[in-house]
C-alpha cells in the first residue's frame, strides 16, 4: 500500500510539472492548425481559379468569430462573359464554392484562435495572381494574422502579388517549429 501511494505521489508531481509545457504545446498546435487550414483554402482557391478559368474571390471575416472562404465567378452562359466573383458568406460555408468544391474555414472551427487582421482579394483565372477589382495586378494581399488562445503565439499568412501563400511568425513573437520568422 505504501509503495502504491509513493507511485501515485510521483505521478502527481510529474503531472504538475508537465502541465505548463502541455498548455504551451496545445496553444501552438491550435494556432498552427488554424493557419494550415487558411493556407489550404488559399491554395485550393488559387488552383480552382486557374483550373476553372474563373476569377475567385477570397472573403475574410476577422475577430474571434473569424472565417475564410472563396467563391468563383459565375459561369458564362449563352456567349456572355463570365460574371465577377462575389464575396461568399463564410459563416454559411456551403455558399463558398470553387470548381464544385466547398472551400472555407467556417466560423467556430478553431475555437479560441482569433484573427487580428486580414483582408479579402481576388485570384486571377489565368495566372492565379492577386488582382484588383479592375483586373489589374495588385500589390500583395493584406496579411492574415492568427493569434493563439493565450495570445502568446501569432502566425501570419501572407499572399504575394503572384498568388503564393506563405506562413511566418511575426517579429517579437516566439518562434514555432516549421514556421519561418517574418
Amino acid at each position: 500500500m505504501i509503495e502504491l501511494m509513493v507511485v501515485v505521489a510521483i505521478v502527481a508531481i510529474l503531472a504538475v510539472l508537465a502541465a505548463p509545457s502541455y498548455r504551451d504545446m496545445n496553444d501552438r498546435f491550435r494556432v498552427r492548425g488554424a493557419a494550415d487550414d487558411v493556407l489550404s483554402v488559399l491554395s485550393s482557391a488559387r488552383s480552382g481559379a486557374v483550373k476553372s478559368g474563373l476569377d475567385t474571390e477570397i472573403s475574410v471575416t476577422t475577430g474571434s468569430s473569424w472565417c475564410v472562404g472563396a467563391t468563383s465567378a459565375t459561369v458564362p452562359t449563352g456567349g456572355a462573359r463570365a460574371g465577377s466573383a462575389a464575396p461568399c458568406n463564410c459563416s454559411t460555408a456551403s455558399t463558398c464554392v470553387v470548381a464544385g468544391q466547398q472551400v472555407a474555414v467556417p466560423v467556430g472551427k478553431h475555437p479560441g484562435v482569433s484573427m487580428g487582421s486580414g483582408g479579402g482579394f481576388i485570384y486571377d483565372a489565368k495566372l492565379g495572381t492577386v488582382i484588383s477589382s479592375t483586373g489589374a495586378l495588385a500589390a500583395a494581399a493584406t496579411p492574415i494574422v492568427l493569434t493563439s488562445p493565450t495570445g502568446r503565439y501569432d502566425v501570419r499568412v501572407g499572399v504575394t502579388p503572384l498568388g503564393q501563400a506563405t506562413l511566418c511568425t511575426p517579429t517579437g513573437k516566439p518562434a514555432m517549429a516549421g514556421v519561418e520568422p517574418c
